[in-house]
């Protein structure tokens, strides 16, 4: 009886060991509306649109063009007709299209390449809040920082780093300062700040008295 006890015991402890595994390693969907790091929390929904930043670079037989698509609340908008070799995957977040078109043709920039990076429901996001004090301009900069991944290019792992400058007079369009080692580095200045989380029902809002 004692033996059958121990079996059913270590059975049961095996069930809720693994369901704290799943727990563990289940990936929590992005929400861009509540924006959680420690006791802040962040409202990016004013950012839910698209964002086209393209870089045009001259070369000696024509232009190249690299537009990234950015919507790091919602998947980009998906044409299937187009095919894959034409625009961003089902469910990206952020992608880069790039294009060529010769000096001397009349046509339209030819795609020639079309790379995922980010695609939020693969990826457990990162966030880091962090104020700086600036001793020239006797004021805080608040920034949020933001690492996205889950996109794949050519079997490797991609992500963006995104620094948010919380606080400005409005939601301006992204700088996209670099593409690296499957890295994507923007930064963008937007009218969000950010929260206390009330925990308790004493917990009183004092972000704004000092």
């Amino acid at each position: 009886m004692r033996t059958f006890s121990v079996f059913w015991l270590a059975r049961v402890l095996m069930f809720i060991a693994a369901g704290q595994l799943l727990d563990c390693t289940a990936i929590d969907p992005f929400n861009c509306s509540n924006i959680k790091v420690g006791k802040m929390i962040f409202d990016l929904s004013t950012l839910n649109r698209e964002w086209p930043k393209s870089i045009i670079e001259n070369q000696s037989e024509g232009v190249m063009n690299i537009t990234y698509r950015i919507n790091i609340c919602e998947p980009l908008s998906y044409n299937e007709t187009l095919g894959k070799n034409k625009t961003c995957e089902n469910g990206t977040n952020i992608c880069a299209i790039k294009t060529f078109k010769k000096y001397d043709s009349d046509g339209d920039p030819v795609i020639i390449d079309v790379r995922q990076i980010v695609k939020n429901s693969n990826f457990q996001p990162i966030s880091i809040f962090s104020e700086v004090n600036s001793e020239i301009l006797f004021n805080t900069t608040e920034t949020l920082e933001i690492k996205l991944g889950g996109g794949e290019y050519l079997k490797e792992k991609q992500k963006a780093n995104i620094t948010f400058f919380l606080g400005q007079p409005a939601d301006l369009e992204p700088d996209v300062l670099e593409y690296k080692d499957s890295t994507l580095l923007i930064e963008w200045k937007i009218s969000a700040i950010g929260g206390w989380v009330m925990e308790s029902p004493f917990d009183i809002y004092v972000r704004d008295i000092y």
